[in-house]
């Protein structure tokens, strides 16, 4: 999860008090803190529960981070390029990496001795050390690194999300990521508040949420405000890279102008 250090320290508790105020009740509520924290691991555990069917998986979850291991490198594509849809939609910043190779998990435990805690999560292997490493590349952003390690078996499969070559290599000799927008671009949904379906972009949508936690995130330095503008940059190559055709300027224009026009014949045949 991107800028948990920099969350964590304006949040330094995970409930606010306030009050009383002019009439003598005094209030609480959570911070940011827990709200995405809570909504990180909602999303792990999705992922988890999902692939539990699907061939087995194996996981190490963390505070701000998980490994997740699911047998093959396709598989890993598809729970990376889920997960990365989920969480900018439910505005949690992320950033993945991924890895082919050896994992082993040797042991886990909590060791309670009244006022004592020791939790041991005790796991090594090849495919954990590459995909630290693609995530640590040095690339910014919410985007999927790809280790050469994995990267031919991922060039040659059929997935919907093809690979993308980075602009420059990184750290590590990471020279790829994943496209992860989807294959179906326009899809409908209820606008509750105009009782009728809506032509929402997906890309659009994605970018919309990149700008929330971007303006969520303010006051930010240079280096925080990167991790936005270095994913929207993404997102623009990923929509080249898939062809659509036009720029997200172009795509807002007819996703307004679609609506538009439904909303008329609905208004017509009331």
């Amino acid at each position: 999860m991107l800028g948990f250090a920099e969350l964590t320290r304006r949040n330094p508790t995970r409930v606010l008090e306030w009050g009383p105020d002019q009439h003598g009740f005094t209030h609480s509520g959570t911070t940011e803190l827990q709200s995405r924290v809570v909504r990180f691991h909602r999303l792990v555990d999705s992922v988890l529960s999902s692939q539990t069917g699907c061939g087995g998986v194996s996981a190490q979850v963390f505070s701000d981070c998980a490994y997740i291991d699911v047998m093959t490198s396709l598989r890993a594509l598809h729970v990376a390029v889920d997960f990365m849809r989920a969480s900018i939609k439910l505005d949690v910043p992320v950033r993945v990496g991924l890895g082919r190779g050896t994992y082993y998990s040797f042991k886990y435990s909590v060791e309670n001795t009244g006022t004592d805690v020791v939790t041991k999560a005790l796991f090594a292997g090849t495919a954990v050390v590459n995909a630290h490493s693609a995530e640590q590349c040095g690339g910014k952003g919410c985007r999927i690194f790809v280790h050469p390690s994995v990267e031919s078996d991922l060039d040659t499969s059929r997935s919907d999300n093809p690979l993308m070559s980075l602009p420059h290599e990184l750290k590590g000799g990471i020279k790829a990521e994943v496209c992860y927008l989807s294959q179906e671009v326009h899809v409908y949904d209820m606008d509750a508040r105009a009782n009728r379906e809506r032509t929402v972009d997906q890309d659009l949508l994605l970018t919309r949420h990149v700008k929330q936690m971007m303006q969520q995130s303010k006051p930010m330095d240079n280096a925080a405000r990167l991790q936005y503008t270095e994913t929207l940059a993404a997102i623009d190559r990923m929509r080249q890279r898939l062809s659509r055709g036009t720029t997200l300027e172009e795509a807002a224009f007819e996703e307004e102008e679609t609506n538009n026009e439904s909303d008329a014949i609905g208004e017509n045949d009331v």
